[in-house]
């Protein structure tokens, strides 16, 4: 046996629980495998309520984050497999899966692969068939979704393929566009779900302090982006969505480089601002950070007055939320602060993101704080997680910050990031 086996043997750790243990993160919870079907019996009655004889509720996963989180909050059921072209009939949909939901409560999981995980799946019945539009429509016909009128869950990550195949497979269905029902659903959080999200914050809170350490001349994007990596990929349920990166000349980007969206080709000079954002999950629940660094850690007063507008915008927009604020009002408090304190012409939220954050859960959750959009209405409840950001600048370049924040069920407001610094190094 070698010592670094007899090590692991003697305190029965696993080197991920080491690298946990580590970063000062906990052991992982869990969420209970009855509310799983708990969360299928409240979709399976809105649907009821909308007149639906059922619904099909669509997700992409394949190794992309953005769209996996309908199937998986009713399913726990995320699809491996990568997407390839379709090649019917021996397979189309690849990296797709759906669950089809009669209103009545019975449920069956359809996915692309055989070795589905029948240790994670939670759901009355799972359909397997490589060519997976037809498996949903061979399913929905099952349940009697081939007639009157049907939800559709997911059209955001339907590709338009398969839009068409169920409309030619169930020619007398009414399909109708019910995107946000299980959005709607997945903003109520649970107990197990704010559990989940503390722990997230936790991991993305170690990975972002890792990143932050390698800020300093003559290391690259790329040592932040190793770093982080290093990190995550030793902790058990961990997978990093993305690190944004942008610094030193290009840091008034929110990303510069494409792919991957790191330079790991130019050095930090002495005075490069850094700013990573820091996005992913654990156990499919999300956690979402950005601090700002400057190497060499002698920032200049212009830097410092962005770091800390930055800041101090985010810890403004947290101070005014409270059970029964809406979104967009939270969003006229960012903004306020930005006029109020001269950030008004190198904002970059003015162009490609003009918001403050958004709900936490499975992905960048609703609401949205921001003005314009269907959320602006939606209510800060009670039992909900939160990541408020932005990114302000001066002279053509810029800082971010961006803090997660749970509002208990008491409701007050609690900072899960706060122990990150707002002045790094210095």
């Amino acid at each position: 046996m070698a010592p670094s086996d007899s090590a692991s043997a003697s305190t029965g750790m696993s080197t991920g629980m080491r690298r946990m243990a580590m970063t000062g993160v906990d052991e992982q919870p869990r969420i209970p495998a009855q509310e799983f079907a708990a969360r299928r019996a409240r979709a399976a009655a809105r649907a009821s309520e909308l007149g639906f004889r059922g619904l099909i509720v669509w997700s992409r996963g394949g190794a992309t984050y953005d769209n996996f989180g309908d199937v998986l909050y009713l399913t726990n059921h995320y699809g491996p497999f990568p997407w390839i072209n379709d090649k019917p009939p021996l397979w189309s949909g690849r990296s797709h899966s759906a669950v089809v939901l009669t209103a009545d409560g019975a449920s069956e999981l359809v996915t692309d692969v055989t070795d589905w995980r029948a240790d994670l799946v939670n759901v009355d019945a799972v359909h397997a068939d490589r060519n997976l539009y037809r498996g949903v429509i061979d399913t929905a016909r099952k349940h009697g979704l081939d007639e009157g009128d049907v939800g559709l869950v997911g059209l955001e990550a339907m590709p338009a393929s398969a839009y068409r195949a169920l409309v030619a497979g169930l020619p007398a269905a009414n399909l109708h566009d019910a995107d946000d029902l299980v959005m709607q659903l997945r903003m109520e959080k649970s107990d197990a779900e704010i559990a989940m999200l503390r722990y997230s914050a936790k991991v993305g809170a170690a990975i972002t302090r890792a990143m932050m350490e390698q800020v300093e001349p003559g290391n690259t994007d790329g040592d932040l982006a190793a770093a982080a990596l290093s990190i995550g990929a030793r902790i058990p349920g961990v997978a990093q969505w993305d690190i944004p990166l942008a610094s030193g000349s290009c840091s008034g980007h929110f990303q510069y480089a494409r792919l991957p969206s790191w330079d790991a080709a130019t050095p930090y000079a002495i005075g490069d601002i850094v700013h990573p954002d820091n996005y992913g999950y654990a156990n499919g629940y999300i956690y979402d950070i950005v601090r700002t660094r400057v190497a060499g850690d002698h920032p200049a007063d212009w830097q410092t007055e962005i770091i800390d507008g930055a800041a101090g915008c985010v810890r403004a927009v947290i101070g005014a939320m409270r059970v029964g604020i809406t979104a967009g009002e939270l969003f006229d408090v960012g903004k306020a602060y930005l006029i109020e304190n001269g950030f008004t012409d190198e904002v970059a939220f003015n162009t490609s993101f003009p918001c403050f954050g958004h709900q936490d859960g499975h992905a960048f959750d609703d609401p949205w704080l921001a003005r314009n959009t269907p959320d602006e209405g939606v209510a800060v409840a009670a039992g909900t997680v939160w990541s408020i950001e932005i990114q302000v600048g001066r002279n053509g370049r810029a800082a971010g910050f961006e803090d997660m924040v749970v509002v208990n069920r008491d409701g007050s407001v609690e900072i899960l990031t706060e122990d990150l610094p707002v002045r790094w190094g210095y």
